[in-house]
């Protein structure tokens, strides 16, 4: 079977997706061949974004829906951001998603309560729901680091919370890790997969596109994975002809 695609919103940059509107862009996913769409918190203007428009654009298209949130579920000192990640649940219900992305933040075994974490995610009426609440691996130190990831999500097993992983290819490369060996500590765990890759650019590393090329690196993680997980675009696409381009590397992806 061909494996899901979906497309971050933030490819086409926050400027022209606030000037358009995330649902200009969800249309133009549909039609260049992607089956998902991961909608950006971060990228709506409004106060109260349009979850109702969003939700109905992405019926009326076939898509199937993730949300992305810059929410971290520890603060820096091992407590729940509760408040923070309850509105990101409630938001996520609201648009109908599959998968909803926060990263890790600190935390702390033994001090940072797994017993609030499952009382939050039961106030939002999501123990027993369809959504998938996932930790993304993030480019930070604690967020990006396999071992702690893997503590987490066996705590959470053990205390029956139903949480799992956005697994984030390009962001290891940030973290320094080695990205098989990430996928083989954490792909028990994995729901979702985001792709993207790095280039040096005056000294740090940007995001950038996958190489085409059929011996590139970013290609060896994908046996961890089965072709049921979603795959998700979620490197820059800028040109003239972004919808041509979006097919370009939704097929890409499909055939990887």
């Amino acid at each position: 079977m061909k494996p899901p695609i979906f497309i971050a919103a933030s490819v086409y940059g926050a400027d022209l997706v606030q000037k358009h509107g995330q649902s200009y862009f969800a249309q133009l996913a549909a039609r260049s061949g992607a089956t998902g769409f991961e909608v950006r918190r971060e990228l709506f203007v409004e106060e109260e974004p349009p979850l109702e428009e969003l939700k109905e654009v992405l019926r009326m298209n076939f898509l199937a829906s993730a949300i992305s949130a810059p929410v971290e579920i520890w603060s820096t000192e091992g407590e729940l951001n509760e408040r923070e990640l309850f509105q990101t649940l409630v938001e996520g219900e609201r648009l109908g998603v599959s998968y909803v992305k926060t990263t890790l933040g600190t935390y702390v075994p033994g001090k940072s309560s797994l017993e609030e974490l499952l009382n939050c995610m039961e106030r939002a009426n999501y123990l027993n729901s369809p959504i998938h609440l996932t930790v993304e691996n993030d480019q930070s130190n604690h967020g990006g680091n396999a071992t702690i990831l893997r503590g987490f999500f066996e705590d959470c097993a053990k205390a029956g919370i139903p949480i799992r992983m956005t697994f984030d290819v390009g962001n290891w490369l940030w973290a320094g890790e080695d990205i098989c060996k990430a996928a083989e500590t954490l792909a028990d765990y994995v729901v979702y997969v985001h792709f993207k890759w790095a280039e040096e650019r005056n000294g740090s590393k940007a995001a950038a596109p996958l190489s085409v090329d059929e011996h590139a690196q970013w290609r060896a993680v994908l046996p961890y994975f089965s072709n049921e997980i979603p795959r998700v675009i979620e490197f820059p696409i800028m040109g003239e002809d972004l919808e041509q381009l979006t097919r370009k590397y939704t097929q890409l992806l499909v055939t990887a």
